[in-house]
């Protein structure tokens, strides 16, 4: 109880900061700026070892079974860390058209745009792991928003700012969290797959 617990406070807080990266990104007039302040999230994160989902669904092969449930108290909790901050606001900016344009998507390019989002999210995750550095931050994640790239737990904000709390919102975000999860995995998945053809290729009969 008490793990699941530690686990849920740190995906709210998680959720909190993305979401107040999306309040910077919002009130900017400038939006490539704004992509750039929207780093403050992902960079607490990082710092403070929140338990983010885009941050997490990169690894679940690398862990047990009980890791991907781990994943469902993760994202609820990002959401309920995005609720919150985004009824701390009333409607910001343009948030409502940004939504729109968002939900006008097909599934396919839904999938592709959250994959593609998700790709560069665990390169910049990764790089913070291995090399100790946010200079991947600071490039991948301003390049996912000015791509228009969707990002779960950011779109989770946006919507909820917008009041926007219908069935296709809800559809939306499943498709934007299975893409995420793609792109998190194809680096990983990648890896273990050359592995294995490079040992299948280095035995000698």
């Amino acid at each position: 109880m008490k793990r699941f617990a530690d686990c849920f406070l740190n995906s709210v807080l998680a959720g909190i900061m993305i979401s107040i990266g999306g309040v910077a990104f919002l009130k900017s007039e400038n939006r490539y700026i704004g992509a750039l302040l929207f780093t403050v999230g992902l960079i607490s994160v990082l710092y403070y070892q929140m338990n983010l989902y885009t941050g997490k669904v990169g690894y679940m092969f690398q862990n047990n079974a009980s890791y991907a449930v781990s994943l469902l108290y993760i994202i609820l909790g990002n959401a309920v860390g995005c609720l919150i901050i985004a009824m701390c606001f009333a409607p910001i900016g343009n948030v409502a058209d940004i939504c729109s344009a968002k939900l006008d998507k097909g599934a396919l390019r839904v999938i592709i745009d959250s994959a593609l989002c998700g790709l560069l999210v665990f390169i910049s995750v990764d790089s913070y792991k291995v090399k100790n550095t946010v200079v991947g931050v600071l490039i991948c994640i301003p390049a996912f928003i000015i791509c228009g790239f969707e990002h779960s737990v950011a779109d989770m904000f946006y919507l909820f700012n917008a009041r926007i709390f219908t069935a296709e919102s809800f559809v939306f975000l499943a498709e934007v969290i299975i893409g995420n999860a793609l792109g998190c995995l194809l680096l990983p998945v990648s890896g273990i797959v050359l592995k294995a053809l490079r040992k299948d290729g280095g035995r000698t009969t």
